[in-house]
């Protein structure tokens, strides 16, 4: 399957200006403990045949730290679902470490993501 970065389009609080749209990416901008939660739903998933899959993958500075999961062996195409992935970790960030969230589907076809950012999400906190 094609991996590819997911841009998160529309900021609802970005205090620090840290998440880039424009090359799908969140640039730490002092050292700490950042809690990171995301999540892709991907749409006309009823197309997706058992034993596909979908992965999101979480890459700090170009490397792969994190990956989600979800097993579609049991899907069949009568099914009407939506299928996605999610991740919810702590990483530890140093100032001008970035991060940035990649989705993996392996249908054989080109799927799109549901339009709806309550579905489709990136959430970053500093917590210490």
């Amino acid at each position: 399957g094609s991996t590819n970065a997911v841009v998160f389009e529309d900021k609802e609080v970005d205090n620090t200006s840290s998440y880039d749209t424009s090359i799908a990416r969140f640039t730490a901008p002092i050292k700490g403990v950042y809690k990171v939660d995301a999540q892709v739903i991907f749409s006309g998933t009823s197309e997706f045949d058992a034993g596909e899959n979908v992965k999101i993958d979480l890459y700090v500075n170009n490397s792969l730290k994190y990956r989600g999961r979800i097993d579609t062996s049991v899907v069949t195409n009568s099914q009407i679902s939506n299928y996605g992935s999610e991740i919810n970790t702590l990483v530890d960030l140093e100032p001008t470490d970035y991060i940035f969230i990649a989705v993996t589907q392996n249908s054989g076809g080109s799927r799109n993501l549901i339009s709806l950012g309550q579905l489709n999400y990136l959430h970053i906190h500093k917590i210490n």
